[in-house]
């Protein structure tokens, strides 16, 4: 893998993350206001900004370990 692939894969990554963060801020938001149920709603955002996060450690480790590899790329490239 190049150095353009893994700068397009961090991106990427990070692209997925806020885009699922800002649709659970918003559909959450949108649920707790207009919803008849307003704590089971807040309940079942508070779920799912939980999942958000354990997905947000998964894609931290994996942008870690891309970082990584470009860094040692860019070492062979100027050795």
């Amino acid at each position: 893998m190049n150095e353009g692939q893994i700068k397009i894969k961090i991106l990427l990554i990070q692209v997925v993350d806020w885009a699922l963060l800002i649709s659970v801020f918003s559909v959450g938001i949108y649920a707790v206001l207009y919803s008849e149920s307003k704590n089971l709603m807040a309940t079942v955002t508070l779920i799912g900004l939980f999942l958000l996060n354990s997905l947000g450690h998964i894609s931290i480790n994996k942008i870690a370990s891309l970082r990584m590899e470009l860094k040692k790329l860019q070492n062979k490239a100027n050795h």
